[in-house]
């Protein structure tokens, strides 16, 4: 059973582990506010789950020391893979979710992007990397390579890149199919007997 103890003017909620008591600073002054964080408390202890009381640990910290503890106790593949959930879900909030280069330092997946914006800003070019990417694979269609090789060279499923290109596809089947030339006649004969 926990309790409240009002010090300085501000509460504290008290109770026991064993024979040892636990205060945690309530960090307010208005008596409502603070029975309502003590039921809270009491009713997560009851239920079994963890202290609901806010914590002053910083969030990077803690994503920081769960992603070590991942790392240590996961296979490279699983913790890259929950690393990568964390990484959407928390975005670059400390250096364990950052993504370094070869070089070790901070990864840019868009230094292309911003070199090329730069060098066609100053050719006057209104071109940008989705651009040359379309024509890329406009090109490679023209030429008569398969989707399906397309969709690999640009990181696409064969799908995708038949709604982009597939109208720009050679459809020229006459090569495909051959016909008998009409003076070589028939090639088998029926020889009756």
């Amino acid at each position: 059973m926990a309790s409240l103890v009002k010090r300085n003017g501000t509460y504290y909620l008290q109770w026991y582990v064993g024979k040892k008591i636990r205060r945690r600073t309530l960090r307010t002054n208005v008596h409502q506010i603070a029975k309502e964080k003590l039921r809270q408390f009491e009713s997560a202890q009851l239920r079994g789950l963890d202290d609901p009381l806010p914590t002053r640990t910083p969030i990077a910290n803690v994503v920081s020391a769960y992603v070590e503890h991942i790392r240590h106790v996961k296979t490279p593949k699983s913790a890259q893979t929950d690393v990568y959930y964390l990484r959407e879900a928390f975005g670059p909030i400390c250096p364990a979710l950052e993504i370094t280069s070869p070089q070790g330092t901070r990864y840019d997946p868009d230094n292309f992007s911003a070199d090329l914006r730069d060098a066609n800003r100053a050719a006057c070019l209104a071109w940008s990397c989705l651009d040359f990417r379309h024509t890329f694979g406009s090109h490679l269609a023209q030429r008569g390579v398969s989707l399906y090789k397309i969709g690999h060279l640009m990181g696409n499923s064969p799908e995708i890149c038949r709604t982009h290109y597939a109208s720009l596809a050679r459809h020229d089947f006459t090569a495909d199919v051959q016909f008998p030339v009409a003076d070589e006649g028939p090639r088998h004969r029926h020889v009756a007997g």
